[in-house]
């Protein structure tokens, strides 16, 4: 059974270039809110031989969030959470910045914490 990591925020900056250099046996769900930009980022990794699935997913939605776990389990073991989803102090949207970031991160460790490992990166 593979090890199973999930990484939020995946086709962001920081997202992008930690799954670029994904060094583990096991697969990689790369997760964000944009199918089209997922897929691309899919086919990147493809010719790293870096074994990826895709599951879209809003941190912000609690059904979202529990659906990325659901997908998690489906293909093997749990290992860890690599939590990348998040708004700037700049974006002048504060409602967004505070469901992303705050209300975003409780969903996944709520439904994520008896599961994985978790590493926050901000």
């Amino acid at each position: 059974m593979k090890d199973i990591y999930v990484l939020t925020g995946a086709t962001g900056g920081m997202g992008s270039d930690y799954a670029h250099n994904f060094k583990h046996d096991g697969i990689l769900i790369i997760s964000d809110l944009n199918q089209e930009k997922l897929e691309t980022l899919k086919k990147e990794l493809d010719k790293k031989d870096i074994n990826s699935e895709i599951c879209v997913c809003d941190v912000s939605d609690k059904n979202s969030v529990n659906n990325l776990v659901e997908f998690t389990r489906s293909l093997g073991k749990f290992k860890t959470l690599i939590h990348m989803a998040g708004l700037p102090e700049s974006n002048p949207n504060t409602d967004l910045i505070y469901q992303v970031n705050l209300i975003g991160t409780k969903y996944l460790w709520i439904l994520f914490m008896k599961s994985v490992t978790i590493v926050f990166y901000y």
